[in-house]
């Protein structure tokens, strides 16, 4: 059994699945429907997130919440995104937590330090080699 607090309302539930509380669920899925509604019409389709939280007063972090629970599909709505999760990075994000210049820089670092590391482990072989030596006793 798990109980946490909501990390939107700070309410305590249950959490099995779902990482927010049933009533805050029932409330995004009242705000989708009503960011939905706006959307779907053929003049707001190109709508920014600005925009959707002017026309429907729905929060920012709300309309954010409800792109990354995937319950509007951003390859029909293509001005929509969120902002990556790199403090400092303004890029918008389509899919996932961070945008693909975050994330390749994430990778090039990973890359250097595996290089520095296979680097340090040869460096220390090598060492270790060359100070392999045999010792005797002598009995005097």
């Amino acid at each position: 059994m798990n109980i946490e607090n909501c990390p939107r309302c700070g309410q305590l539930f249950q959490k099995v699945t779902r990482e927010l509380c049933p009533n805050c669920l029932r409330d995004l899925d009242k705000k989708y429907e009503i960011i939905y509604r706006f959307i779907r019409k053929k003049e707001n389709r190109k709508a920014t997130i600005d925009e959707i939280e002017k026309a429907t007063e729905v929060d920012k972090e709300d309309i954010y919440r409800i792109i990354r629970l995937g319950k509007i599909n951003l390859e029909h709505f293509p001005s929509l995104g969120y902002p990556c999760e790199t403090i400092g990075c303004t890029n918008k994000v389509t899919k996932g937590r961070l945008c693909s210049s975050c994330m390749e820089s994430i990778q090039d670092d990973l890359n250097q330090i595996s290089r520095e590391n296979e680097r340090e482990l040869k460096r220390k072989e090598e060492e270790k080699a060359r100070y392999q030596t045999y010792q005797t006793f002598d009995n005097f």
